[in-house]
């Protein structure tokens, strides 16, 4: 049932329905041409290679060993070329290898810094002993031993050795060298021993130097070849290339003269596809996608739509089946973030930075996305802001009369219960809009008794909300309260009704009074919507404190009281800004995530990579 829906959805590749319908490619073709076939795959670009086998070979490994290594020397030479700016130019004929060499060395250098700095904090309360004299004492039979022991512990010890020294008191610990004759070994309770060292301190500490001094040149030569990697810009590349041909090649089957290679391919492109291999004597097939197959998710959206898409990826890309929820994340994240927001003066700097950011970002095309991104949200903060007639913390009606107060149907005022609660019954309708929404998508890959569950439970969400509204005390929505009322018996009976699917007539009560206890879970997700309301007034609050804060050192601070409340009040607004992108982003993301993707989101999509040359 399922993928017989998502066949007949995906047939119009529509703005909502945005995951593009595949085909399964079967390619057979001669052992002899497969090279120049795959070449000829990969520079279409158009198809996503389905591994057949694991891929074995030497040169593969060999290979991906290479790019490994590539990358983490790339790494280490852009970060200690900011870490050591030098200028000088390098005539090695292989940097590559030698930059591997100095890798190698630098690391074993960086170990041995460590276990060289460890000893010396090991020996260093021992101050700065001679080792060479230790050595000519040994020689006349006098034997010398290192031992720490707390100095109580030592006061109290009754059979003190004979000779001893202390050498050092630190925090109530005694440092002590004892001498014994004749090889004697003395054991003191409660005390630690350290062996000798074979270098004494003062070498110990030339060592280090040494080898710090070392590792300094080392990294100054190795950051003077960044000049390779830049004029190399394509090295990266061209090893990409090599290992995706080469685990393409790997992963096909091969049958004596033949071989056979599958691939997903967009519906649109099989045509450019099939054209591009005419030349060659090969078999190609193509298959529609069933259920239980994997397919690749390749979503395409108009590019403000797109700007959200990073953020989706990274929760889960749909699978192939289901619709793709970039539309519904992005329009309500919009709304939400703007709300979380609350203010229009942090929605304006918001603007003004992204645009001065703008050329910086543009450089990539997560730069650009996230622009795009960022305007959408400052937009909605500037909205919403003057709905709420807030700007800077600063509730613009009081200055700007009774017009600002007509287009701020949701300013809030600590002191008038009507206006919070007018923000909280639009908290809580947004959060009914939004799971509605999530039911309907929901419906497209639902049987028929699912579907009318599902209406049932739309029912109940909106007869609630109804009813909660209605039971206020004001004669005008009493009549949201009987309708919500009818509507809550007529939504949960088809609950009831049409949750089970079984003939047995017991089974099917207990099922349905068992699905009814879904209302559970709605109702904690229509009241997570509050938070909506919650982080806007905690936003407001702030900014207000920091606005009273700062008036009130201009007012009883002559002079100096003027400055230091300009600068609490760029401060506090730049944290506040900082605390309010962060609930924006991860509370308006959560909502979608959390509450809503639960009714019509499955996830654990696999990402459309095409088989191409990466230029």
């Amino acid at each position: 049932m399922q993928g017989k829906n998502c066949k007949t959805e995906n047939k119009h590749d529509g703005v909502i329905v945005a995951i593009v319908k595949m085909k399964k490619l079967q390619i057979i073709g001669l052992s002899s041409d497969k090279k120049r076939i795959l070449e000829t795959l990969q520079t279409k670009g158009l198809v996503h290679i389905i591994p057949l086998r694991q891929a074995e070979s030497q040169e593969f490994f060999n290979l991906s060993k290479t790019m490994k290594e590539h990358l983490m020397i790339k790494k280490w030479v852009s970060s200690l070329f900011a870490k050591r700016k030098v200028e000088r130019k390098t005539d090695t004929k292989d940097p590559y290898g030698e930059l591997m060499k100095l890798h190698i060395e630098h690391e074993k250098l960086h170990h041995n810094v460590i276990h060289i700095k460890t000893i010396f904090r090991r020996y260093l309360p021992f101050s700065y002993f001679d080792i060479d004299q230790i050595r000519k004492l040994e020689k006349r039979n006098i034997n010398v031993q290192l031992v720490s022991i707390p100095k109580r512990k030592w006061e109290d010890l009754k059979d003190k050795p004979e000779y001893f020294f202390v050498i050092n008191e630190i925090a109530e610990t005694l440092y002590i060298a004892i001498f014994t004759k004749n090889g004697d070994i003395i054991s003191i309770p409660k005390s630690q021993e350290y062996p000798l060292p074979e270098k004494s301190l003062k070498d110990i500490e030339d060592e280090l130097a040494r080898t710090e001094k070392r590792i300094i040149e080392i990294e100054e030569i190795a950051a003077s070849y960044l000049e390779y990697f830049q004029d190399n810009k394509d090295l990266d590349n061209n090893l990409i290339n090599a290992i995706s041909f080469e685990e393409a090649k790997e992963t096909s089957l091969d049958k004596e003269i033949l071989f056979a290679i599958e691939a997903w391919c967009p519906l649109k492109e099989v045509e450019t596809v099939r054209n591009a291999l005419s030349g060659f004597k090969l078999v190609f097939m193509e298959k529609e996608a069933e259920e239980d197959e994997q397919v690749p998710c390749l979503i395409k959206n108009p590019k403000w739509i797109q700007s959200i898409y990073d953020f989706v990826k990274v929760y889960s890309l749909p699978n192939y089946w289901e619709s793709d929820s970039s539309t519904i994340v992005l329009v309500f994240f919009i709304i939400f973030f703007g709300m979380i927001m609350s203010d229009a003066g942090y929605g304006l700097t918001l603007l003004l930075i992204m645009l001065f950011l703008r050329k910086l970002l543009s450089r990539s095309d997560f730069g650009k996305r996230f622009f795009r991104l960022s305007i959408l949200l400052s937009l909605s903060t500037i909205t919403y802001g003057i709905l709420s007639s807030t700007f800077f913390g600063t509730t613009i009606y009081e200055y700007g009369g009774d017009f600002f107060r007509q287009i701020a149907p949701f300013a809030i005022d600590i002191k008038d219960m009507a206006s919070m609660e007018r923000v909280m019954y639009l908290s809580i309708f947004l959060g009914v809009v939004h799971l509605t929404f999530a039911y309907i998508v929901s419906l497209r890959i639902k049987s028929i008794l699912e579907k009318l569950t599902t209406i049932g439970w739309i029912i109940v969400l909106w007869s609630g909300f109804a009813f909660w509204w209605g039971i206020w005390p004001s004669p005008e929505t009493k009549w949201a309260a009987v309708y919500g009322k009818y509507g809550l018996i007529m939504g949960f009976s088809m609950v009831f009704l049409f949750t089970s699917s079984s003939k047995n007539i017991l089974i099917r009560i207990l099922e349905g009074l068992y699905g009814m206890l879904g209302i559970t879970q709605l109702f904690a997700d229509v009241l997570s919507y509050l938070r909506l309301f919650a982080l806007g007034l905690a936003g407001a609050c702030l900014s207000s404190t920091f606005n009273n804060m700062g008036m009130e050192l201009s007012r009883n601070i002559p002079y100096a009281g003027f400055i230091l409340a300009i600068l609490l009040f760029i401060a506090g607004h730049i944290i506040n800004l900082g605390l309010s992108i962060m609930g924006g982003f991860l509370h308006g993301l959560r909502l979608n995530f959390i509450e809503s993707y639960r009714y019509f989101f499955n996830g654990d999509g696999l990402d459309y990579k095409p088989f191409k040359y990466v230029k």
